[in-house]
């Protein structure tokens, strides 16, 4: 992926991925932003597989206002995993926050569960096979990632390093503490 991107854009391409644990949270990756500086032209989140459905909307939320914050020029896309085809682990409700919150703040979604249903008729067989599920991965995810970004650049940047963050979804992240 790294590599196509540098073809792609002609430069070096430098990946940043903080050092969260195995299992992140969105919860994991906000306590990160407080502690650390970090920095980016293009944020990916990828959250929602180890998320407790129950506190997934409101630290994605928070997770979301804060990238928009810290990082006003930057292009964040937030990913859809295609674990949300598995049903014991609540991914599929937590992709709809997913939608659902970026749709709110105006932020990108690449839906990598919907391009896996599209071209795998047994979805949930496909990702247990290890060695199509990488080809396909190194294929197909890889164009769709390229494509994802490319259309978060197309976007409108205003310059500005200060951004009006819409009203939240949740109410208790319009107390004074979160602002």
């Amino acid at each position: 992926m790294k590599t196509d991107l540098e073809e792609s854009y002609g430069g070096k391409v430098e990946w940043n991925i903080p050092e969260l644990p195995g299992n992140a949270t969105a919860l994991s990756a906000y306590l990160k932003l407080q502690e650390e500086e970090l920095s980016g032209d293009v944020i990916v989140l990828s959250f929602s597989d180890y998320d407790n459905p129950y506190t997934f909307p409101y630290y994605y939320e928070l997770l979301i206002r804060e990238c928009l914050k810290r990082f006003p020029e930057g292009k964040i896309l937030c990913l859809i995993g295609d674990q949300a085809f598995v049903q014991e682990k609540h991914t599929q409700d937590n992709a709809f926050v997913v939608k659902n919150i970026a749709e709110h703040y105006g932020v990108d979604v690449l839906n990598l569960a919907s391009i896996l249903a599209k071209k795998q008729t047994e979805p949930v067989a496909f990702l247990n096979n290890k060695e199509e599920y990488s080809s396909f991965v190194k294929s197909i995810y890889k164009i769709a990632f390229r494509e994802a970004i490319e259309k978060t650049e197309d976007g409108e940047n205003t310059g500005s390093t200060t951004i009006s963050l819409p009203a939240p979804l949740n109410s208790i992240l319009e107390q004074e503490a979160f602002d």
